[in-house]
């Protein structure tokens, strides 16, 4: 309904909230950023601004959003870190944007368990600060890209996306800038993805390597993620958490499969699959949302928004706090505090005892063991 040949459709809304703005794009060359990036082009904003900490892959995107500006877009690429807030500040107040969409982040789970409090501060403290300067220079919208993995989080990357919830939840309340939240799983082919990897381990002879035989995932194409971002920007009100709709979970093993029989090998006669064990973080399977959040249609297609619910912890002071501190913690004091502000966050690793640092010990939430390695 909403694409066509891979692309967004100029449908109505979307456009009317975009033709001729200006629009700040964070992580603007990563997968989801430069998704966004080209469809935001294809409306026709006044001026685009791509911010991204690296300079590569900035450089690669900025011919691909030119092609769809037209002659009368501007394009703006610049090498800012979020989480320094006199470079946002300067980058915001010289564009003056009318929305921002914020996809700067650490994504990958297993790197963040291993470098707790870089997530912080990229994911949480980078949100609040892109949230802030948004705010002080006038922004209309500020959409948060953020993931099924902060959904009742085992890792600390979904648990810092949590903590981006919650800000902007929080700012929503008293601010006149529409802070809105969008959440969805895997996008299919992303760089350093399970897709990308299969098809090197393939074209290399293989194994083809698979966390755990259950394992399980949500999948969308980057494209049409891109797209519902924007109409939930269209049609988001202030404080609201959208759920992309992404069908039902899909095995990692059934799609390791279909990528080797697809490549012309036949599994178990050309080509193996190795289960090595899910690695530190994950899940066995994601859930879009918890038992206690619920979501409700929009009148879109595949785009749902979260029902009112009590107001949220007042953690913009704590993240600010948290993040001065950041430097003298080691990396387990790092995952408790965090613990100690989210308390269905329970750290892989903590023992009961420890996590009962916010009073809420482990037992009887749902957490997947690090199964053993090797097959079956």
């Amino acid at each position: 309904r909403y694409f066509r040949n891979g692309r967004l459709a100029d449908f109505g809304l979307v456009r009317k909230e975009l033709a001729g703005k200006t629009v700040l794009v964070t992580g603007a060359a990563g997968s989801v950023g430069s998704e966004l990036s080209v469809l935001i082009a294809g409306m026709q904003p006044r001026h685009l601004f791509l911010v991204d900490h690296a300079e590569n892959p900035l450089v690669l995107l900025e011919p691909r959003v030119r092609r769809m500006l037209g002659p009368n877009g501007k394009v703006t690429s610049r090498i800012v870190d979020v989480t320094d807030e006199h470079a946002v500040m300067e980058i915001m107040g010289a564009a003056r944007p009318d929305l921002v969409y914020h996809a700067a982040a650490h994504k990958h789970v297993h790197l963040m368990e291993d470098a707790p409090a870089a997530a912080v501060r990229n994911n949480a403290w980078g949100t609040l600060v892109a949230a802030r300067c948004a705010e002080r220079t006038g922004v209309g919208t500020f959409v948060l890209v953020s993931t099924d993995k902060a959904v009742r989080p085992t890792s600390v990357m979904g648990a810092t996306k949590r903590l981006a919830e919650l800000a902007l939840q929080e700012m929503a309340a008293r601010s006149s800038t529409r802070f809105i939240a969008v959440r969805f799983g895997n996008v299919l082919g992303s760089s350093a993805s399970v897709v990308p990897l299969f098809r090197d381990q393939i074209l290399n002879g293989g194994p083809v390597t698979v966390t755990h035989p259950d394992a399980e995932r949500y999948f969308m194409s980057g494209t049409e993620a891109a797209g519902l971002i924007l109409l939930a920007s269209a049609v988001g009100r202030a404080g609201e958490i959208f759920l992309l709709d992404m069908g039902d979970p899909i095995k990692i093993t059934s799609l390791a499969k279909a990528l080797i029989e697809l490549s012309g090998f036949k599994l178990g006669v050309d080509m193996e699959i190795q289960f090595i064990g899910l690695k530190p973080g994950e899940k066995l399977t994601e859930t879009l949302h918890s038992d206690r959040e619920m979501f409700e249609p929009t009148g879109h297609e595949k785009l749902l928004v979260m029902r009112r619910m009590a107001e949220p912890p007042r953690i913009v002071d704590r993240i600010e706090q948290f993040t001065r501190e950041l430097d003298a913690l080691e990396d387990e004091e790092v995952k408790r505090r965090i613990a100690a502000i989210i308390p269905e966050y329970v750290p892989a690793g903590l023992t009961s005892a420890a996590h009962k640092v916010n009073g809420t010990a482990d037992a009887g939430l749902d957490r997947e063991r690090r199964p053993v390695a090797g097959p079956g």
